[in-house]
């Protein structure tokens, strides 16, 4: 069950991104609007390149398949998945446009996806079944 969440996650993501994109302006810097949109150039993923990171988002999914076969238990399996497929989605954009799509305004200035967000929570969930 763990491709569910990679899945759910995934979609959530993407499209949520895409609404983002069409309902919302797009952040021009200072001073920065909470209700807008901000591409993101990720230093570390300029260096592996776009190649790179779609290898990458092979290995994500790769691990889902792997993972799903462990003896952790039923939460921490669907957090790795959760927190594998937001990595993927972040990948696929990457890939696909040379920037990661940020929306999420959290105080003091920090802009996030839902991808970021799952990923935090499936790290949670992960940590929290591993340590049960």
């Amino acid at each position: 069950m763990p491709w569910v969440a990679f899945v759910a996650v995934v979609l959530a993501d993407q499209s949520s991104k895409f609404l983002a994109r069409r309902r919302l302006p797009q952040d021009g810097g200072a001073p920065a609007r909470r209700l807008a949109w901000r591409e993101v150039h990720p230093r570390w993923l300029a260096r592996v390149g776009r190649a790179g990171a779609a290898a990458l988002l092979i290995v994500a999914t790769g691990a889902v398949v792997v993972g799903s076969a462990g003896p952790l238990p039923a939460s921490a399996v669907a957090g790795a998945a959760a927190a594998l497929g937001a990595a993927a989605s972040n990948l696929f954009d990457f890939a696909r446009r040379g920037a990661v799509l940020d929306f999420i305004w959290l105080p003091p200035d920090a802009r996030w996806n839902l991808a970021d967000l799952a990923i935090v929570g499936g790290l949670a969930l992960v940590v929290g079944g591993v340590a049960a």
